[in-house]
């Protein structure tokens, strides 16, 4: 299992350089390979949005050292995601070796593990003191792997860096807690299994708890809960009781029964490992001379969705059509930008996205042009973009149809009152529908959501108190006549109460 880090700009490749100082990345191959990218825009919500084959990580700018940091974060969440369905998982809690053999000290934040930690004595050796990365060989034999610990580097903190590819072979996990002496006491699996859960939580719910896929997250915390019982099946788990002073390390001896050997034999490597490109000063080759570049943001959709990784074909003097997608490098706003050709003028190229209403305002010089979208892969696969004249008549269909859609809602609105009035006159009219009000509560909040024949058609802002009604039963219904919002939670209430 090992990944290559790939930059597709020259934001993502100071992120990538960062981020091997702080792991003691080197270059190399892989079987897998991760393509990063920086938005041009601060990322709201969360900074990772990611596909799955190929793998695509984007990134929030990085304009001071806290969102330098936040981005080297983000960039090893990514990470540690796609060595989830691998069968690795991380977790809260510091790493100590010895004799090719290491121990995971777990505990919620403030227990002090850290101390205990950087504390260890005889030829056991800190190896991380707030995260581990678990990951099991093909031989099912489960490493650790030292983690960074991000907080380090917040607020002008110390910093450091970790060799995350140095790993031990995982020989016990122990639960501390806060005691007048030392001791150790075994645990049962299923406490240990819950305890190893929880910890895992901690630590890795940040990387997927915004994420708007609510299957997609379940099934994240399916695989973390199967690795954690997996973990525990092989790995001893035990209680440490540890006080402030002692050498608690010796109460991890007598249960291990590991024996003394020099430090420089406490680490080796593991099957899991990760490397960066051979010449990040270069935007990564595919094999057939074409650049991978990672598109973001909606001014191309529907034609490119986000996250897409674009085969870009270099501009080598050859000649462009109108209607072919480029990627060209904006000065003004000091980023590349994916548009197509709608105009060649003696001055230069006239570009738009296919989800947008007006041109480009700036001219695409040739110095400018980086190269021809050939392709684009994403979730459902590889597909050609078409270019010249089939890419055009897209393009202007997609134009017409989005400025259609503008000039139907404003007919509608105004003629909704007209036909409002309408309907309240005629009685009788045979469109007249009778909606029906449901509350509920939803994560200790109250919501109110309108349906009809079983279908919902509306929701209530408790917020901004009105109703968002869809097309197009918003001209159906008279949303000042619907009964009182307040009404109804008040008789929910009612009703909950015994």
């Amino acid at each position: 299992m090992s990944w290559k880090l790939y930059p597709t700009d020259i934001e993502s490749e100071k992120v990538v350089n960062r981020l091997a100082q702080v792991m003691n990345l080197d270059p190399g191959e892989s079987e897998e390979t991760i393509y990063i990218s920086v938005k041009n825009k601060r990322a709201d919500p969360p900074p990772v949005a990611c596909s799955g084959t190929p793998a695509i990580c984007i990134l929030p700018l990085g304009e001071n050292q806290a969102l330098e940091t936040m981005q080297m974060s983000a960039l090893s969440h990514f990470i540690v995601l796609q060595a989830l369905p691998f069968g690795a998982v991380l977790v809260h809690g510091a790493l100590i070796a010895k004799d090719e053999k290491g121990v995971i000290l777990a505990a919620p934040g403030g227990t002090g593990k850290t101390t205990a930690s950087s504390r260890v004595g005889g030829c056991w050796v800190q190896m991380s003191d707030d995260a581990t990365l678990v990951v099991k060989d093909n031989d099912g034999v489960f490493h650790a792997h030292p983690w960074p610990t991000w907080s380090r580097f917040f607020d002008n903190g110390p910093g450091g860096n970790w060799s995350v590819e140095n790993a031990v072979e995982l020989s016990g996990i122990f639960f501390l807690s806060r005691a007048d002496e030392n001791a150790v006491t075994p645990i049962s699996k299923g406490e240990a299994t819950g305890l190893l859960t929880e910890s895992i939580y901690q630590v890795m719910v940040p990387m997927y708890r915004d994420r708007r896929d609510k299957k997609e997250n379940e099934k994240i915390c399916s695989m973390q809960l199967n690795i954690a019982s997996s973990i525990i099946e092989k790995i001893p788990a035990y209680t440490l009781h540890i006080s402030l002073t002692g050498p608690f390390w010796e109460e991890i001896d007598k249960v291990l029964e590991i024996t003394n050997s020099s430090q420089d034999e406490c680490i080796q490597n593991s099957a899991c490992s990760l490397s960066i490109t051979e010449d990040n000063k270069e935007i990564p080759n595919f094999c057939d001379g074409t650049i991978p570049v990672v598109y973001s943001g909606p001014s191309m959709n529907p034609t490119l969705v986000e996250p897409g990784l674009l085969k870009v074909r270099p501009y080598k003097k050859e000649i462009l059509k109108v209607g072919d997608v480029i990627c060209f490098h904006s000065a003004i706003q000091n980023h590349n930008i994916v548009h197509r050709i709608i105009r060649i003028t003696p001055h230069g190229l006239v570009t738009r996205g296919d989800n947008n209403l007006q041109s480009d305002p700036d001219l695409v010089k040739e110095e400018q042009i980086i190269g021809k979208v050939l392709s684009a892969w994403t979730e459902m696969g590889p597909r050609k973009i078409p270019g010249g004249i089939t890419g055009y008549w897209t393009h202007l269909f997609l134009l017409i149809y989005k400025r259609s859609r503008i000039v139907l809602f404003w007919i509608l609105l105004i003629f909704r009152p007209l036909f409002l009035t309408c309907k309240k006159k005629m009685h009788d009219i045979s469109i007249r529908i009778n909606p029906e009000i449901v509350v509920f509560s939803h994560h200790q909040r109250k919501v109110c959501k309108l349906f009809y024949k079983g279908k919902l058609i509306g929701k209530y802002d408790l917020r901004n108190k009105n109703w968002s009604i869809a097309f197009p039963y918003w001209l159906l219904v008279d949303r000042y006549q619907l009964p009182n919002i307040m009404t109804q939670i008040r008789r929910y209430e009612e009703k909950k109460v015994p």
